[in-house]
């Protein structure tokens, strides 16, 4: 019983720690200043390491700042494809959310569970 208990409670907590995961990626990518990625003179990305070209989602990451900040300009400068991939990229963390949120929500010990 006790096994089962812990289960239940461990799996309870990974949703919320999930849920809270996921809700702190936009307010901490909103709090960073819009050009924290602008200066980097490094990149993982491996077409540009192997080859020193831009691949073609070469500065999404920052356009996905500018944007963020409302900057559609300089957002559109580094990449014209962040008003796909943001969009998306926030859908498909909504989505996970929600998901996360209902199986909490639906998650319920067993009657063994709440008298132990």
């Amino acid at each position: 019983m006790v096994a089962m208990a812990r289960s239940y409670k461990q799996t309870k907590n990974l949703l919320l720690l999930k849920m809270i995961g996921i809700a702190l990626i936009p307010i901490i990518f909103s709090l960073l200043p819009m050009d924290y990625f602008d200066n980097s003179k490094y990149t993982i990305c491996l077409i540009k390491n192997l080859t020193g070209e831009d691949c073609p989602a070469c500065g999404l990451t920052r356009a996905s700042m500018h944007l963020i900040h409302f900057d559609l300009e300089g957002a559109l400068k580094y990449n014209k494809l962040v008003l796909i991939s943001l969009p998306v990229a926030s859908l498909f963390l909504a989505v996970e959310f929600f998901k996360a949120f209902r199986a909490y929500k639906s998650l319920t010990p067993n009657a063994e569970q709440e008298t132990a």
